[in-house]
């Protein structure tokens, strides 16, 4: 799929303000979209469909502090953080998007040593560990249980030691993820984001506003 920006490529060179050339994952065509983590229903979302949020994240530098979008079912958490995602992305920063269910399906993959699953997990894993701008949707969501919190606290610790910039969605306010998930984790995402709730109508009962940009 061509598009304005990649011309069939998946990257994009950016100045950084050094003598290199930075690349990310082009933010208009569906594969670049893809390669971030962006589901195909969210491709095209953009900030400024989110008034009055979209003035403060469209200011917002792709720096930590980050931000907590949370609320109710259908509130328009994942399309928001999915068009932080290509903002983000479109101003130079790396960018990953993923679940946090998905996050724990790529740790478990691992545990299968010297397979090709397990070698694609560890592929996926390092680029999240890379990246400039994390995202976890859903937080929350997941079943809890020893080996999650686990698993979920030590990669929130590695996105808070290297300072990246974090954003989470989440049908839960901080209080309510710290029963669910334990308060190590919702402290350090309380340090680490700024919160946003999202209330208003169920967005799903609404067509989608968006398509995917030619």
């Amino acid at each position: 799929m061509t598009c304005s920006n990649c011309q069939d490529f998946c990257r994009v060179a950016f100045d950084v303000g050094e003598p290199q050339t930075k690349y990310v994952p082009c933010w208009e065509c569906e594969r670049g979209q893809r390669i971030m983590g962006i589901g195909p229903r969210y491709h095209g979302a953009e900030v400024r469909q989110f008034p009055p949020h979209s003035e403060a994240l469209l200011a917002w530098r792709g720096k930590a502090p980050g931000w907590y979008l949370f609320g109710g079912v259908g509130r328009g958490k994942t399309h928001l953080a999915a068009a932080i995602a290509r903002n983000q992305a479109s101003r130079g920063r790396s960018v990953r998007f993923l679940s946090s269910a998905n996050l724990l399906e790529f740790i478990k993959a691992t545990y299968d040593k010297g397979s090709e699953r397990a070698d694609q997990a560890l592929y996926d894993l390092a680029r999240y560990e890379e990246a400039d701008v994390v995202i976890i949707d859903d937080l929350g969501a997941e079943r809890s249980t020893e080996w999650a919190e686990g698993e979920l606290t030590r990669w929130i610790d590695g996105f808070y030691n290297r300072e990246a910039a974090l954003v989470v969605t989440s049908n839960l306010d901080l209080d309510q993820l710290g029963k669910q998930l334990g308060p190590r984790i919702a402290s350090r995402i309380a340090g680490m984001t700024m919160p946003l709730p999202l209330t208003g109508p169920d967005r799903r009962f609404q067509p989608p506003p968006f398509e995917i940009a030619k």
